[in-house]
Formats: structure tokens, sequence, C-alpha cells
């Protein structure tokens, strides 16, 4: 989960608050497939984002806090970065 948390936080398609609640709805996902086994249907990303978050415990809010704090507004060193065509 930590690869996964900094390639959201490193985004620079998803918003501050965006981060936050990907991060907490595909923790939650993660959970309650490894409570299912291997009987799990797989889901999209957007079916995930669809879901309601879930509760946050103190130390899930301390995590996304340091996370914020660690990467901030990231910002790619290519100012030109968000008008490139692909």
């Amino acid at each position: 989960m930590p690869a996964v948390k900094t390639k959201i936080f490193r985004s620079p398609d998803l918003t501050k608050l965006d981060r936050r609640n990907m991060v907490l709805k595909i923790r939650d996902h993660l959970r309650e497939i490894s409570l299912q086994g291997v009987t799990v249907q797989k889901r999209s990303l957007y079916s995930i984002m669809q879901r309601s978050l879930p509760a946050i415990d103190a130390e899930t809010e301390t995590e996304l806090a340091v996370l914020e704090n660690l990467f901030g507004e990231y910002n790619f060193p290519d100012a030109n970065y968000q008008n490139q065509k692909y």
C-alpha cells in the first residue's frame, strides 16, 4: 500500500481532497477483499471510488496528514506539464 499512496499523492490529476478519498477507499476495498479471499470479483477504480467513504480512525488521519505534509501540492519540474497533449 505504501507505493499506491505515493502514486496517489504524486498524481497531478487529483485534487488534495481526492487524494485523501482515494487512499481511504482503496484501503477499505483492499481490506474487504482480504476478508473474502480468492472468490472476489475484480472491480474498476471507478466502481471503488463510487463507494461511500469509510470511517477514519486516528491513526489513518495522522498518516494522511503526514502524506499531505510530505507531498504538499506536488509539482512537476516541467511547468508546462498540464498543457502538453498526449
